[in-house]
């Protein structure tokens, strides 16, 4: 096994559009992009009485964001926590 396929595993990639990360900061592009995939995911959100949820701890969400700290995690949750739908 070459390094380059040691690189580029069958993983999911992390899409971040860079408009996006210019306007609101790189950390919070990713974790804002992530949210939207997670919610638009039949497999992972749940519907109640008509809006698509999410939940996790801020460790379970640094699990899944791993490149992310902890305290940006916690910061580009509470940027997201302003926006319209997202509480």
């Amino acid at each position: 096994m070459t390094l380059k396929s040691k690189l580029v595993a069958d993983e999911h990639p992390l899409i971040v559009l860079p408009h996006l990360a210019a306007e609101i900061g790189l950390n919070t592009a990713i974790a804002l992009q992530q949210i939207r995939y997670w919610l638009t995911n039949d497999g992972i959100r749940r519907i109640i009485e008509g809006m698509r949820w999410l939940y996790n701890t801020y460790n379970k969400w640094q699990e899944q964001l791993s490149l992310l700290g902890l305290s940006s995690i916690r910061r580009a949750i509470a940027h997201h926590a302003g926006l319209e739908g997202v509480r």
